[in-house]
């Protein structure tokens, strides 16, 4: 009889053994797939391609650095151009579209090293504006009139570029084609600019300096009174160079006087100057 007073007190002992064992098990289980989910700090064991929710996350990050200028940072930037400009830039930013730019020129707009002052001026603009812009460069080492007689060809006009910049070949142009034909190139290659975009603006930049220049400074001054006249943006850099008249000016020009690093670079800074407010 006595061994059935301690049969409860078994059954007893027995369920919380039960019950510890189950809870000790379930805990184990638990630490493995708490464990097995936990990220390795190893560089060598990421895997990328097999956590599709980790590429995401990187894919989001470079989305965001590629649009990560503010309408303030635009405004800043902006605020050396003149005023039609600045607010196609401001426009296409609410817009949410990307600006197009093309730069057209002659070989003295690339000379110099990294592109010259063409290149210079493309890869600062795609530092500070990121995607915002996109910028084409047309290299060209005939006349204004060898341009004209192929401009179809050079210039795909589908893109509808926003803005174009033109260094209208003017020292090429020197004793070749007459200052008249030269300004009627510049008109029609802007009545092609407006034909695709209505919206598109043209922007002059003259030809590079030449020591002693004679009948090409009257060329230029030319141009720059033609630009004033038909309401034609221009970023005139010869500011930038020694003066003309000068000795001072060769350290700016290689040997076939064309512009060097330092004829580039003076070049590529009256035209950030314009586009980032420098």
């Amino acid at each position: 009889m006595k061994i059935y007073r301690f049969i409860p007190f078994l059954f007893f002992i027995i369920c919380i053994s039960v019950l510890i064992y189950s809870y000790l098990g379930w805990k184990s289980k638990l630490e493995n797939v708490l464990s097995s989910q936990t990220p390795s700090h190893s560089v060598d064991n990421h895997n990328f391609d097999s956590n599709p929710k980790l590429n995401s996350t990187v894919e989001d990050t470079n989305t965001l650095d590629n649009k990560n200028l503010t309408l303030k940072q635009i405004e800043s930037l902006s605020r050396n151009m003149d005023s039609d400009i600045a607010q196609l830039f401001i426009t296409k930013y609410n817009s949410d579209e990307t600006l197009r730019m093309l730069l057209i020129g002659s070989t003295s707009l690339e000379a110099g090293g990294d592109g010259g002052a063409a290149g210079l001026t493309k890869s600062k603009l795609k530092e500070l504006y990121g995607d915002f812009i996109d910028i084409d460069i047309i290299i060209s080492d005939g006349t204004s009139q060898d341009f004209i007689d192929t401009i179809d060809e050079n210039i795909n006009w589908n893109n509808k570029y926003d803005l174009l910049i033109i260094e209208p070949f003017t020292l090429n142009n020197n004793g070749k084609v007459v200052i008249e034909d030269e300004h009627q190139h510049i008109l029609m290659i802007d009545e092609h600019l407006k034909r695709f975009n209505n919206e598109a603006v043209l922007i002059i930049t003259p030809s590079q300096p030449i020591l002693k220049p004679n009948f090409y400074l009257l060329q230029i001054n030319t141009l720059k009174q033609f630009a004033l006249e038909n309401e034609i943006h221009i970023i005139d850099h010869w500011d930038n160079w020694p003066d003309v008249k000068t000795d001072e000016l060769l350290s700016y020009l290689n040997e076939e006087s064309l512009p060097n690093s330092l004829g580039a670079k003076a070049w590529a800074d009256a035209l950030l100057s314009y586009f980032i407010g420098e």
